[in-house]
């Protein structure tokens, strides 16, 4: 039985070797050209190579270009040539190495957290979560569910073509985008709102969408990506208050980092979808860190409704039939990387894409829960420097199919 190394090995040989069969001579000619631009090789070297690819590939794997498991550069080259089926193969095979438990080095991920700050332990073997034979499974009954129809999506990203604190755009947020686009092109109607400056800008925003789409569409998702940080519990004298056994700040809440630096605290955001939509469902999703550092992300009252319903009463609260979904537990970073953006994202609205045929919202959100908790962040070492664990609160009343 070989071991995941040997496997991951094959699988390496394999993706190469469908590669090689795929490119045509004039695409393999196109590829000699262009290797100067990834490095590792003078010009006059890459004039000397034959149109092999197999050699070619082998005098990149020798300069660490790419290699088992780290195919950031080659799937860089594949798209070049304008071969996004060949990039697809590369991606199934970094699945499948996922899978055997082979970690698959990507490009750019975000490292905040020191490695003495990382939270993990190793736990007794826990298989992931399967999908069962019989998948997809029979919907509920239409009167357990909220009532079908297009929904609407308010998505913001800051930081996205403006510089934060590493003087560029936060990395990898323009595939965060295309991910969130391709997700809910179909049913959905979504407004992109880049770079938000201020508090007041942002409550203008969703102010507006709210009128807009109160009684129009069936179903709402409001999606914030940004820089955040936690906000610590504090005593009358403003000094932060330590947890006993850890003797680190209590965080009691957190705030999400507009473009012009000032914060919005998160439940503000919150509140602001009370007595909205009433029995429709709302999903509030915000990717952003939640722990001390703000140089990470990576980082009841009563309202009244028409009561249609006779097995309901004609009052619900105010916050009924809403999802908040952070991308991290209170106190710990989000994390991204340049080739796929937000782990919450990616993991969401592609990994876990296929899920939603059969299954509503919450069994959706809890197979995303189990997916990224597997996740490792590793330095270019390949050590373990974060780890990331998604959660959501629900007051949903219904059960509710995304697609």
């Amino acid at each position: 039985m070989p071991n995941k190394e040997e496997k991951a090995k094959e699988l390496h040989s394999d993706l190469l070797d469908e590669i090689s069969r795929e490119l045509r001579e004039s695409e393999v000619k196109k590829y000699k050209k262009r290797l100067n631009e990834f490095g590792g090789f003078r010009a006059r070297e890459v004039e000397d190579f034959a149109d092999d690819i197999d050699a070619i590939f082998e005098a990149q794997q020798k300069r660490k270009i790419f290699s088992v498991g780290q195919y950031g550069k080659l799937k860089d080259q594949l798209t070049k040539l304008k071969r996004p089926d060949l990039v697809n193969e590369v991606l199934k095979v970094e699945e499948e190495m996922n899978k055997i438990g082979f970690h698959v080095l990507h490009r750019g991920e975000s490292m905040d957290a020191a490695p003495s700050e990382v939270g993990y332990v190793r736990p007794p073997f826990s298989p992931t979560l399967q999908t069962s034979p019989n998948f997809p499974f029979p919907r509920k009954e239409p009167g357990m569910c909220y009532t079908p129809g297009r929904g609407y999506v308010l998505y913001i990203s800051n930081f996205f073509n403006m510089p934060d604190h590493t003087h560029r755009p936060r990395a990898g947020v323009g595939q965060d985008k295309q991910n969130i686009y391709e997700f809910f092109r179909k049913d959905y109607e979504v407004e992109f709102c880049p770079d938000v400056s201020n508090p007041e800008k942002l409550w203008k925003i969703i102010d507006e969408v709210k009128k807009k789409v109160e009684n129009v569409y069936s179903s709402f998702f409001l999606i914030i990506s940004s820089h955040g940080k936690g906000i610590p519990l504090r005593d009358d004298e403003g000094k932060d208050l330590l947890d006993d056994a850890t003797k680190r700040p209590i965080i009691a809440s957190e705030g999400i980092q507009m473009t012009g630096k000032e914060y919005v605290p998160v439940d503000e955001i919150v509140s602001k979808f009370e007595n909205f939509m009433l029995c429709k469902p709302k999903v509030l999703i915000f990717q952003a860190c939640r722990s001390l550092s703000d140089r990470s992300d990576d980082d009841s009252g009563t309202a009244f409704y028409d009561a249609t319903d006779s097995t309901r009463s004609g009052t619900l609260p105010k916050n009924a039939d809403t999802v908040v979904i952070h991308d991290t537990s209170k106190g710990g970073k989000g994390w991204r990387n340049e080739e796929h953006g937000a782990w919450i994202f990616y993991c969401m609205f592609v990994q876990a894409q296929r899920f939603y045929e059969g299954e509503h919202l919450l069994d959706v959100l809890t197979r995303v829960n189990d997916m990224i908790s597997r996740r490792d962040a590793h330095d270019a070492n390949s050590r373990i420097v974060g780890k990331q664990m998604p959660c959501f609160t629900s007051t949903f009343t219904r059960f509710f199919y995304v697609k």
